[in-house]
């Protein structure tokens, strides 16, 4: 009786070592800047597209779609005041939150000092898809109006 209360306790103990280290492990994830890049000052706009665990054809596509988009409108403004991502949704946990994601999108961000200022899903993607032009033309949009707030 003596050796099961004994191995009880330790397994509580255990146990309560490994919740104390992961909320001590979750608290500094929490504190990190969301989409920051080491050493980084600069402001600008980020258009990130998120996916799920499963990518299905269309998910895909909207990828492939989205990325055209942002190199053809943006090709001077990349990897400087324009960011491309592709996130998935699933594992960033903190993001899909934040943006209130649970499909796979588009959301276009401002960053200021490494954080999120503001942000628009581009949810019409989808309704968008069957017209590369006009999905094109709707993500510039709300790109170059992030960007017209960075000037």
């Amino acid at each position: 009786m003596q050796k099961f209360i004994k191995n009880t306790l330790l397994i509580f103990v255990f146990i309560t070592i490994g919740f104390a280290v992961g909320k001590h492990t979750e608290r500094a994830k929490v504190s990190r800047p969301l989409l920051s890049q080491p050493a980084e000052a600069v402001d600008y706009t980020s258009v990130i597209y998120f996916h799920g665990n499963q990518r299905c054809k269309t998910c895909k596509m909207i990828e492939a779609m989205a990325r055209r988009s942002v190199s053809r409108h943006f090709k001077n403004e990349l990897g400087k005041t324009v960011k491309w991502r592709v996130m998935n949704y699933q594992t960033e946990k903190e993001l899909a939150k934040k943006f209130d994601l649970s499909f796979s999108t588009v959301v276009v961000t401002r960053v200021e000092n490494g954080q999120v200022v503001k942000f628009q899903r581009l949810d019409e993607v989808w309704e968008k898809l069957h017209d590369e032009l006009n999905f094109s033309d709707y993500i510039a949009a709300a790109v170059q109006g992030y960007l017209g707030e960075l000037k």
